[in-house]
């Protein structure tokens, strides 16, 4: 139990960041919350309802500068990992902090049987007794799994670089374009500002392009690690939550530690389905230059994403 516990600690911080980077990576889906998820269109249970433009993403939204922000005004990677938003029903980070709470709950529980019957030699152990070998003090996540959540993180920050550049260039601009001066003998100085202004226009428009290809890659890569995560969750992670309900009684009602497997969206219906159907759409929308962008980054995000199960393997 206590290395489920360590890994359930590890799922959560892991899948909290890939969210995090996520919104940090399309300010759109800052906003978003679970409820928006009974609003994505669906065909048929569990699918991702694309038109002839592509899956339905998160859209338009607008900054914090009061700026109207289109996932799709930079590019189609954008849209692409906004396939992995909150409204695809897939995000865990919740379900699995909720499954950990009620893991230390379950340890914090008094046993129902007497010690003496605990101490008996040979006896099966019960679910009960196997949890009271859990500290009762939290369990964080181990410096493996907040340095993949770092790394997602920074994946997710440049990402975002393009919308912040996009910002400043648009205010710079503004800045730049002063008001008439009303005396004419200050018309003699327009032409200097006007050679100003288009001066520091091309710096940011050369500047603003550095930023829009380093965060078109950070998007790319962060895509790649949002599939592995979700994919090594839904196929290993189903397997480690069947043996560890039936090991560990996890949907007893004194544990009730299950959610990570068992609670989705009810638009959601069979989730390795809904995967399928989010990786497809997301898929489509990358050229070939993006789609290689991502298999270079998938090996390394299929590891890291291997190392939440350290735990499991710890002797």
């Amino acid at each position: 139990m206590p290395r489920y516990r360590q890994y359930m600690a590890d799922l959560a911080s892991v899948h909290q960041a890939l969210e995090q980077a996520l919104q940090l990576a399309l300010p759109s889906m800052a906003t978003a919350t679970t409820a928006a998820a009974g609003t994505v269109a669906t065909s048929g249970a569990g699918s991702l309802s694309t038109g002839t433009s592509g899956p339905k993403s998160s859209g338009s939204s607008n900054s914090s500068d009061g700026t109207s922000r289109s996932n799709s005004s930079l590019h189609p990677a954008y849209d692409a990992i906004a396939c992995y938003s909150v409204s695809c029903g897939l995000w865990r980070a919740a379900a699995a902090e909720a499954d950990l709470a009620a893991l230390e709950r379950a340890a914090a529980a008094p046993s129902a049987q007497p010690d003496s019957e605990q101490q008996q030699h040979g006896r099966a152990t019960t679910v009960q007794q196997r949890l009271k070998q859990v500290a009762s003090s939290n369990v964080s996540a181990t410096q493996t799994a907040v340095a993949y959540g770092k790394y997602l993180l920074q994946l997710g920050r440049a990402a975002a670089a393009p919308w912040d550049a996009a910002s400043s260039t648009a205010h710079g601009s503004n800045a730049g374009a002063q008001p008439q001066h009303k005396h004419s003998s200050m018309q003699s100085c327009s032409s200097s500002g006007a050679s100003s202004s288009s001066r520091y226009e091309l710096r940011s428009s050369g500047l603003l392009q550095v930023e829009q290809q380093e965060g078109l890659t950070a998007a790319l890569k962060l895509l790649a690690h949002a599939y592995a995560l979700h994919v090594q969750q839904q196929c290993l992670g189903a397997r480690i939550g069947a043996a560890a309900t039936d090991a560990l009684g996890l949907m007893s009602p004194n544990i009730a530690a299950a959610a990570v497997y068992t609670q989705y969206p009810s638009h959601v219906g069979e989730p390795v389905q809904q995967l399928i159907c989010v990786t497809d759409a997301a898929g489509a929308l990358l050229d070939a230059t993006g789609r290689q962008v991502v298999l270079n980054e998938l090996p390394r995000a299929l590891r890291k994403a291997t190392l939440i199960l350290a735990p499991l393997a710890t002797a």
